[in-house]
């Protein structure tokens, strides 16, 4: 009968036998082929047998697993914890990004997560190819594609394949701080700008910044290219300061996509004074990325 299908074994009719009696070698046989059939339905500890159907396991547990390395083999807590199988190993390139999950892939999953740790910040649209695949486009959180310094090493990102394109999964907003210049001014005159990138609208503050006027322009450079607009735009600019008395009103900023603001006087580039101290009072701005 080998086993009774709930996992109970009794040995076969004839048994057990008895002292001192004739052993039959039909009963015999029969036991030994009961045994046979019994161990060959049930597991080897050395991998030799393939289950033939789902393994219970009753509440216990399977201890002492060793870190699943295909895709086909469980994981441990240890490795989900870890988040070993998602992140990306690898990785190289600035805006054509590539890398690696271990287990391999051999195909993108519509809804599968993968965590980027990139190894350079990306200078604009950026891709991502995966163990060999084909690159696919790499989309922030509303939809649009990667502007330089979206992607930076030191800040993972959690990327979600929506089945076209590996889309930012998350906050989509971006912050930092870059030295900005004031020009039209004798001295060098410098200071820290912080913005805040919110999709495509970037907050620009900019901070207190004054010197001796020597040219009737005044302009603000050394902004990245994370922040740099798709195209030029005139934007409400802050309050200034011009031959040594605070202009009346804020003043017009016009904000090149080549990187560089300048700032108008009465609708004038040329409108400031040329002596004087000039510079402006500190304030932020709107710039708008579309």
């Amino acid at each position: 009968m080998a086993r009774d299908g709930s996992g109970n074994y009794s040995l076969p009719a004839g048994n057990p036998v008895g002292t001192g009696t004739t052993i039959s070698s039909t009963a015999h046989n029969a036991t030994m082929t009961d045994v046979a059939a019994a161990i060959t339905a049930s597991i080897a500890k050395d991998g030799q047998t393939t289950p033939s159907a789902n393994l219970p396991m009753g509440g216990y547990k399977h201890t002492g697993v060793a870190n699943g390395s295909a895709r086909d083999q469980y994981a441990s807590v240890a490795q989900l914890q870890d988040d070993g199988p998602k992140i990306v190993g690898s990785v190289s390139g600035t805006n054509t990004i590539t890398g690696t999950l271990t287990p391999a892939i051999t195909a993108y999953a519509t809804g599968m997560q993968v965590i980027l740790l990139p190894a350079e910040t990306n200078t604009g649209f950026a891709t991502l190819s995966l163990n060999g695949l084909s690159a696919r486009t790499i989309l922030m959180a509303d939809g649009n594609a990667t502007l330089g310094g979206d992607l930076r090493p030191g800040l993972p990102v959690l990327l979600t394949y929506n089945g076209s394109a590996f889309v930012v999964t998350g906050a989509n907003h971006t912050t930092a701080t870059f030295t900005i210049t004031l020009t039209g001014v004798a001295e060098s005159v410098t200071g820290t700008a912080t913005y805040v990138r919110n999709g495509r609208m970037v907050l620009l503050a900019i901070p207190y910044m004054v010197g001796t006027s020597n040219t009737t322009s005044m302009t603000l450079t050394g902004m990245p290219v994370a922040i740099r607009p798709g195209f030029d735009q005139i934007v409400y600019g802050p309050f200034a300061n011009d031959n040594g008395a605070a202009v009346s009103q804020k003043v017009d900023a016009y904000v090149a996509n080549a990187g560089t603001i300048t700032l108008f006087k009465g609708g004038s580039s040329t409108g400031w004074t040329s002596s004087g101290t000039k510079g402006i009072g500190g304030a932020s701005i709107i710039i708008y990325m579309i």
